[in-house]
């Protein structure tokens, strides 16, 4: 089943939003139609963007949808979509705020203003009660395309993923949550079983996950160059086409400008990048991405990123 639109969000924890981008596309006869890409500083993806778009609308987001299973257990956690309804409230009223001591109740770790050098993996793992290494998930772990991802609950460095998660389960996922008919994918069935039962499905994205599918190289450029992103993005666009996948003209401008200079343009690269693989999935030209049927905590606590064979 082809969902009507689809929506990719690249999403940042940082302050001002200015690094939050979405890209849209929606189904036209058998044809997908790119139609924006746009900045997300000021507006919840699942609210007025998901509701002018055609039923159902499959929306994917760069930021963890799941917990490290070692987590889960130690927590009591059993199903995580369950599970997100309770954060805020009572037990977990304190989950997605950081501490300088973390816990089972309030794991992300370290507060933004504790000195430099004064934060350890070691103070985070032992807080737990768990190894680093099983604060990872299974489908973070690295592969052809790129290393593993960073843990979810350590915020610290670069590759910090924990502080988009705080944003986008409180900010997003829960707001919409209240209003919206959403399932979350992998937990609740397939894709097909998902898009059939509700307007919008939730999916996790690593726009990293579908460069390679897409036909640009592992290394020798960077996203955060202008002039890189112009070269791969005409690959994009390129690829875009041998696809039967269109671009509107205000988005073919802003692939051909490598989506500008300012820093956020990597970000809207990214959106863009993210969604040209969603369409790919959903139309079989890139690999589904269910995980493995032996792996049953990815249907209960862990998820996976859509895409990831």
């Amino acid at each position: 089943m082809l969902p009507g639109a689809i929506l990719h969000a690249d999403w940042s924890g940082a302050p001002g939003g200015r690094k939050r981008w979405i890209a849209t596309a929606a189904l036209r006869g058998s044809t997908y139609h790119v139609e924006k890409v746009r900045s997300a500083a000021a507006t919840n993806p699942l609210g007025a963007a998901a509701e002018a778009l055609p039923r159902p609308v499959l929306a994917g987001f760069d930021f963890p949808i799941g917990l490290p299973r070692a987590f889960a257990s130690a927590a009591g956690v059993d199903l995580f979509e369950h599970w997100l309804t309770e954060v805020g409230h009572g037990r977990w009223s304190n989950f997605l705020e950081p501490s300088q001591s973390p816990s089972l109740g309030q794991p992300f770790y370290p507060l933004s203003t504790l000195p430099k050098g004064s934060t350890s993996r070691r103070t985070l793992a032992d807080g737990l009660g768990l190894t680093f290494s099983e604060l990872l998930r299974a489908c973070e772990e690295g592969n052809d395309n790129r290393g593993n991802a960073s843990s979810l609950f350590w915020l610290c460095g670069a590759q910090q993923v924990g502080r988009a998660a705080i944003h986008g389960w409180r900010e997003v996922l829960q707001v919409a949550s209240g209003s919206l008919d959403m399932g979350f994918w992998p937990f609740a069935g397939s894709l097909d079983q998902l898009l059939a039962q509700h307007e919008v499905v939730v999916v996790e994205t690593y726009p990293r996950e579908f460069y390679m599918p897409l036909g640009l190289p592992r290394s020798g450029w960077s996203k955060r160059r202008q002039g890189d992103r112009i070269l791969r993005g005409a690959e994009l666009h390129r690829w875009a086409e041998s696809h039967e996948i269109k671009l509107s003209p205000e988005v073919g401008d802003q692939v051909a400008d490598g989506f500008g200079g300012a820093s956020f343009g990597e970000d809207a690269f990214d959106a863009f990048a993210g969604l040209l693989g969603m369409i790919g999935v959903v139309t079989g030209s890139l690999p589904g991405g269910e995980p493995p049927s032996t792996f049953s905590h990815a249907r209960t606590v862990e998820g996976w990123i859509f895409g990831r064979e």
